[in-house]
């Protein structure tokens, strides 16, 4: 599905989809959709929630030893908001991704 993965925090799934000239936005969009439905599907009894968003966010690797990649941005900031005002089991998506 494209979705790389960011970071876990606690009980908290970080995951991208970066741009590609094979992809449209609503291509990697729907591919993010799918990733969280059928893992909703595959690990039912987590009940985890989703927050999907389209934006801008800048990768960083952080420290030296070992470095670590992490991403920062209004993408990351809405998503994570989002996320935590899922209900359990659902997926909750930006208008951002209903326009696409």
């Amino acid at each position: 599905y494209g979705v790389e993965k960011i970071a876990t925090v606690g009980d908290s799934y970080c995951g991208a989809v970066f741009s590609s000239p094979d992809l449209s936005k609503s291509e990697r969009c729907g591919n993010a959709m799918q990733f969280s439905c059928i893992t909703l599907g595959v690990v039912v009894p987590l009940r985890l929630r989703v927050g999907v968003h389209i934006g801008d966010i800048v990768g960083v690797f952080v420290g030296c030893a070992p470095p670590k990649f992490d991403v920062f941005g209004e993408g990351i900031d809405v998503a994570r908001s989002l996320e935590e005002t899922s209900q359990a089991g659902w997926v909750h998506f930006s208008k951002a991704v209903a326009n696409e």
